[in-house]
């Protein structure tokens, strides 16, 4: 292991049971299929994210800087019951978006530039998961032509997505489909930049196996997006799915996609 520790705590182990069994994936699989209860508290972690992101998006031209919507968002989660951030909050204005994981939010709001917010509250444990990218100042047309091809990569995803599915399957699909509309829009990348979907729950990338169907009271997230560091353009559209058992509900769908 790259890490000793595991190492060490397995020799640990086997002095007290000499062929232990890993139960890694058994834990996986329970974790993957969430409990009714599990279920109210991720809705309740989705419902405070909406409620903070629609206050913080009303007071989006007061904001000098990504530091300050940061600190508005944390204030929201709090403020609506929450207990705090699911995870680092990721709140990337301009050319910064296109970093995936860009967690210095510290740089200025600059006018004509898009600014994504990849946020999520913890409630009782749980966690949501939302991407949504706003305008700051009025949007160039080739800023609203990434987003609306965002937009629709998600929509046939949300289409596409069912139980019995592969999430192997369900990425294959839609790389194939969004590589179709990136070209349509003079967007030429040879491999998809992430996974379009990842469990979701206890941790923002929750324990599950991928190797079986989904299943339902699986929660999941559909997140598609397009990264152009040269035009200074990051979009991602994310979603909180719940698998049911003859489709899919969007836990998030009343958070609203528009610049």
């Amino acid at each position: 292991y790259a890490n000793p520790a595991r190492q060490n705590v397995l020799e640990q182990i086997q002095k007290v049971v000499k062929d232990p069994v890993d139960i890694r994936s058994d834990i996986a699989r329970l974790r993957m299929v969430k409990q009714p209860a599990e279920i109210t508290a991720i809705q309740k972690a989705v419902d405070i994210t909406a409620d903070t992101m629609a206050e913080v998006k009303s007071r989006l031209s007061n904001f000098k800087n990504e530091k300050e919507v940061e600190r508005a968002v944390s204030a929201g989660f709090f403020a609506h019951g929450g207990d705090g951030h699911g995870y680092e909050p990721i709140i990337a204005s301009g050319g910064n978006a296109a970093t995936l994981h860009y967690m210095k939010n510290n740089q200025d709001l600059e006018d004509s530039t898009l600014l994504l917010l990849d946020v999520g509250a913890n409630y009782a444990g749980y966690s949501a998961d939302i991407s949504r990218v706003w305008a700051i100042g009025t949007p160039t047309d080739r800023q609203k032509e990434i987003f609306d091809a965002v937009l629709q990569i998600q929509q046939k995803a949300l289409d596409v997505l069912k139980p019995g599915m592969l999430v192997k399957e369900f990425q294959h699909q839609m790389e194939e489909y969004a590589f179709k509309v990136q070209r349509k829009i003079h967007v030429d990348i040879d491999r998809y930049p992430h996974g379009f979907s990842h469990f979701l729950g206890l941790d923002v990338h929750d324990a599950g196996d991928y190797t079986i169907p989904l299943q339902e009271g699986t929660v999941l997230t559909v997140e598609p997006g397009i990264y152009l560091a040269d035009e200074g353009i990051g979009v991602r559209i994310e979603d909180d799915v719940l698998i049911t058992k003859s489709g899919i509900k969007n836990l998030s769908e009343k958070i609203p996609k528009t610049l």
